[in-house]
């Protein structure tokens, strides 16, 4: 393996010992003066802590301030869950204009990050408090102990596609003093000792690939009949007069399965299968083409009634298992109210600017899975379990921006299953609603319930199409 080394662990470490900056220390109340105590790494090195010492063994540590360092590192079998998994994110960047410096409503650069599971440990950190007296180790405890209750989340980096950035720290313990009774006279300095755990991922770095766009294809698959045509094609590249074509089948007893890019063939009822790709292939007397194969996915029996229809190229054949690279000019389209939300978020558990989330700012949309709480976090924000709402910068304020309460799939009477004896009857046919996560570019459905997953989902017969 390449050497690499991502300061992960030094990361962690960072962000714990900010949990610990900028504590004070009242000095004194009349003129509120205070001390802020500084804080740092318990693990120093010999050098720095004789020079802090003025070169002499006659000089003790100023007090107060916080050390923090490292106590234990673990491995969390429990945590642990799929070693060799490879994640895919697909990452698509708005196309820069370098005439008017700004970016255009149009799809530039895409991008693939294929990211390893994380290796699973428990940190043990220890935090020494320093005090002189005990006045101040009451202050510093009174300040830290109540944030614990009993944990608090950190975010180790801002990268959103990092998916190893949150952990939590969780206070396990607390000796109250290092000194013994009865204390000597030689003990100046008093030490209070707290236990922290905190869950953390170690991880290789992730691969990101540029994927390149084919705008156009002009492509002819063809079967040379004579030794005459197989030259003619060799010289120019081209056989005068034969026709490319696709078989395009289906199966009335099969139903297919895609999962990420993994297109898997199961049994009528949904089982696990004992015919395999190529038995398919063969049954039309056709086999896989990689790369030129497509399968056709839709939302509905009747191809012109279909919410949608999604095109996929053909590769990697296995027995049960083909990789579908879904073509993303064919996704559902976004509606207006349920255009590509930030992020889905439960607003009970992440707020703006708590780290998690940035700070509020114009346009930002979030898709919620609770109601958003009333404890002023959101501001005067409202909006119930799968809504979607959107910050307004001029009226400093969330609204909800998609109702999923209102949002019905059919006829809003109820008294109608077909789209056009509903239309007859005067009333508004609803319809499918589709947004996009834009933390992993991910396609989601409204369907009058929940939000599901648009594309990853069992087709059943006559739902899917083979072009061989």
């Amino acid at each position: 393996m390449d050497f690499f080394y991502d300061k992960q662990t030094r990361r962690y470490l960072q962000q714990f010992m900010r949990l610990f900056a900028n504590f004070q220390i009242e000095i004194d109340r009349e003129t509120e003066t205070y001390r802020t105590v500084p804080v740092r790494y318990g693990d120093a090195t010999r050098m720095a802590m004789h020079i802090l010492k003025q070169n002499s063994e006659n000089v003790i540590n100023s007090a107060p301030f916080i050390s923090c360092w490292i106590q234990a590192l673990e491995t969390s079998p429990e945590s642990r869950r799929a070693p060799m998994e490879v994640d895919k994110v697909q990452v698509f960047e708005k196309k820069f204009n370098y005439t008017t410096n700004q970016y255009d409503n149009e799809l530039g650069n895409t991008y693939q990050i294929e990211r390893h599971m994380p290796v699973p440990y428990n940190l043990t950190m220890q935090v020494d408090i320093w005090t002189s007296n005990s006045d101040q180790k009451f202050q510093l405890l009174e300040q830290i102990l109540t944030l614990y209750n009993p944990s608090v989340d950190i975010n180790a980096t801002d990268n959103p596609f990092d998916w190893t950035r949150l952990s939590i720290v969780e206070l396990t313990s607390v000796q109250w003093t290092n000194r013994s009774i009865p204390t000597g006279v030689e003990d100046t300095i008093d030490i209070a000792t707290l236990m922290f755990k905190m869950p953390i991922h170690l991880t290789v770095p992730a691969r990101v690939t540029k994927q390149k766009l084919i705008h156009q294809i002009i492509s002819s698959v063809v079967t040379a009949k004579s030794s005459a045509e197989m030259a003619q094609f060799k010289n120019s590249g081209a056989i005068p007069g034969a026709d490319s074509s696709y078989m395009v089948t289906t199966f009335g007893d099969k139903v297919v399965n895609l999962t990420g890019d993994l297109l898997t063939l199961l049994d009528k009822d949904g089982s696990v299968t004992t015919d395999t790709w190529n038995d398919m292939f063969k049954q039309r007397s056709g086999e896989l083409r990689t790369g030129i194969s497509q399968i056709k996915l839709m939302d509905a029996l009747v191809e012109s009634d279909a919410n949608f229809q999604v095109y996929g190229t053909l590769s990697n054949p296995d027995d049960q298992q083909l990789t579908a690279t879904i073509d993303i000019d064919t996704l559902p389209s976004n509606s207006a109210d349920t255009a590509t939300v930030d992020a889905i978020i439960d607003p009970t558990v992440a707020y703006p600017g708590d780290g998690t989330l940035p700070p509020a700012a114009d346009g930002q949309r979030y898709l919620i899975l609770n109601e958003v709480p009333s404890d002023g976090v959101w501001g005067t924000a409202i909006g119930n379990k799968y809504d979607i709402i959107q910050y307004s910068e001029a009226s400093t304020a969330w609204s909800v921006n998609f109702d999923a309460s209102a949002a019905y799939m059919g006829c809003p009477e109820k008294e109608h299953t077909v789209k056009s004896t509903c239309e007859n009857a005067g009333h508004t046919w609803g319809t499918v609603k589709f947004t996009q996560n834009a933390q992993d570019s991910k396609k989601w459905k409204w369907n009058g319930i929940e939000w599901i997953s648009a594309i990853e989902a069992n087709y059943p017969v006559g739902y899917w199409r083979l072009y061989i």
